[in-house]
């Protein structure tokens, strides 16, 4: 069956807000845009540290949607809405120096979509769609973190995947049933795959594009997707992480990435970017359930 399109699930009242938020934040981010204005050749390009550990502990609490959620982000990924418009219902991170992206969306909960792994399933393939890399995207596994089934007990991911959700209150309308955030989400899990995404423009030789690998403008991705479902509020929340484990020769990320990502093997890159998503997602906080109205 075909899919029904994305649909934004944002309050209103909260947008001028955000817009707000983002005004006043944007001195105090300005130093942290450098590898996104070197995308745009106004700045050098700086030296990205892939130390896991150390990224961890520098990552800043920071606030979306104007404050009604929040999230750690390391330093090192920007904020886009400071260079360029983003939609309403985004959050945009990004690092063109490793050619990666974090996304925090809020989307209409998808009531013919039951929870499961075919949730999950739905929303990576939706990811990869948005990529344009449906075809050549291939779903890897599906950990389930949170399950509506009261028989079914939390993966150990989970308490660390859903700390953030279960120090933050309930929604007002499952307020009688649910004493936090966590308790209140019917299902959460990760998603992690791949897929190919085309940046750039190939060879206008066709005959040479599709024969010469030297003229591919795809990046080979590592796609991680947290799914936290809130049928209460009538919103599901996704955080995806699109990151580059190899770079086509004629990609746009190719002149502002080492070819050889840092001498880093594509798995190890891959592992790096969930440990990076789980990160984001577990200090994941909800402040004001407005948003979702």
């Amino acid at each position: 069956p075909s899919k029904k399109p994305r649909k934004k699930c944002v309050a209103r009242p909260l947008l001028e807000r955000r817009k707000k938020a983002d005004r006043n934040r944007a001195s105090r981010q300005l130093s942290l845009l450098h590898p996104l204005f070197a995308a745009m050749g106004q700045l050098a390009p700086q030296a990205h540290e892939a130390d896991a550990a150390a990224e961890a502990s520098t990552a800043i609490q920071t606030p979306l949607f104007g404050g009604a959620l929040s999230a750690a982000i390391p330093p090192r990924l920007a904020d886009v809405s400071l260079a360029r418009p983003v939609p309403d219902h985004q959050e945009v991170f990004s690092d063109p120096s490793v050619d990666q992206a974090l996304v925090v969306e809020l989307l209409e909960h998808s009531g013919d979509v039951p929870d499961g792994e075919g949730a999950a399933r739905f929303y990576f393939e939706d990811l990869a769609e948005q990529n344009e890399a449906a075809e050549g995207a291939r779903l890897l596994r599906v950990e389930a973190l949170k399950s509506s089934s009261a028989s079914s007990s939390p993966s150990s991911s989970s308490q660390v995947f859903l700390r953030g959700l279960a120090a933050s209150p309930p929604p007002p309308a499952a307020a009688s049933s649910a004493s936090n955030a966590l308790e209140a989400c019917t299902y959460a899990a990760l998603a992690i795959g791949t897929a190919s995404i085309a940046k750039g423009r190939s060879s206008s030789n066709p005959s040479t594009s599709s024969s010469n690998s030297s003229n591919d403008n795809s990046n080979k991705v590592s796609l991680a997707l947290a799914l936290l479902r809130f049928p209460a509020v009538g919103s599901d929340l996704l955080v995806s992480l699109t990151t580059a484990t190899e770079l086509g020769s004629s990609s746009i990320g190719s002149a502002l990435v080492p070819a050889d990502l840092g001498n880093r093997a594509p798995a190890e890159i891959a592992a790096e970017a969930e440990r990076l998503l789980l990160a984001v997602a577990s200090s994941l906080e909800v402040r004001d359930w407005g948003l979702f109205s």
